[in-house]
């Protein structure tokens, strides 16, 4: 988009990019769907292939570059790709965690 700044646009790959990655994941793992995903960005690559299929894409069909990494994922590594992202957005440390007092009961007699 012309006129918009960069930072903004990262931005927005970044999290139109996670949430794909997790309904991606979701539609896999909860409806039992064979799913084969490649996008390329001009900051990446990204392949998700539920069915470990080490072969596809092809070697001549990508092309790595210092520029544009690829990153090739599984269910097992994009559930846990998405749930260290999760953590890192949400990070909770016990010492952080504050639960309300209990209310005090009266005795009524």
């Amino acid at each position: 988009m012309a006129g918009t700044e960069p930072s903004r646009e990262r931005t927005k790959y970044l999290k139109r990019k996670q949430t794909l990655l997790k309904k991606i994941w979701e539609l896999s793992t909860f409806c039992d769907v064979e799913v084969h995903v490649r996008f390329m960005h001009a900051l990446e690559t990204i392949i998700i292939d539920s069915t470990d299929d080490a072969h596809w894409p092809s070697e001549d069909e990508m092309e790595e570059t210092e520029d544009r990494p690829i990153h090739r994922y599984n269910l097992e590594s994009l559930g846990q790709y998405l749930r260290d992202k999760e953590a890192e957005a949400f990070p909770l440390e016990q010492d952080e965690i504050q639960l309300p007092e209990p209310p005090r009961l009266r005795r009524l007699w």
